[in-house]
């Protein structure tokens, strides 16, 4: 998220907040649920909706994650988080032993790794953000409805 040490590209703490509103977090949360659940056979890309997101935005020439380009509605996000769960019912029904024991190859981010750790990782992931966004919801920070 940070530059590159002495990259000097003028982040402040306030500018750094967008990163932190509800919207964005949702969207990163769904995007690496998305994601992980890829075992790098064949190509993967989001859906249609959310193509050219944050997320594919890539890594700024200072070494730091860019900022978010676009804001998805409420409506956009269950969407994608409905979407997700369905990719997930249909990953873990299908799963093979092998499939669990393969290495991620180098262009994976978790390259190194087996799928079956990443499915693991990808479940810590969304625990982590998952909880901090229901936590705010129950602190009144955004409607449930």
């Amino acid at each position: 998220m940070w530059p590159n040490e002495g990259a000097g590209d003028g982040r402040t703490e306030a500018a750094i907040q967008r990163f932190s509103e509800f919207w964005p977090v949702a969207y990163h949360c769904l995007f690496f649920a998305d994601f992980y659940l890829w075992d790098c056979a064949g190509d993967w890309a989001t859906p249609p909706d959310f193509t050219n997101g944050p997320e594919d935005q890539g890594i700024d020439e200072h070494g730091a994650a860019r900022f978010p380009n676009v804001h998805y509605s409420k409506a956009q996000l269950l969407g994608y988080a409905e979407y997700c769960r369905a990719r997930a019912r249909a990953v873990l029904a299908t799963v093979t032993d092998a499939q669990l024991s393969s290495v991620l190859p180098g262009r994976h981010p978790h390259h190194g790794k087996t799928f079956g750790s990443l499915l693991d990782i990808n479940l810590q992931h969304v625990r982590e953000h998952g909880g901090r966004l229901a936590d705010f919801v129950a602190s009144g920070g955004v409607s449930a409805s």
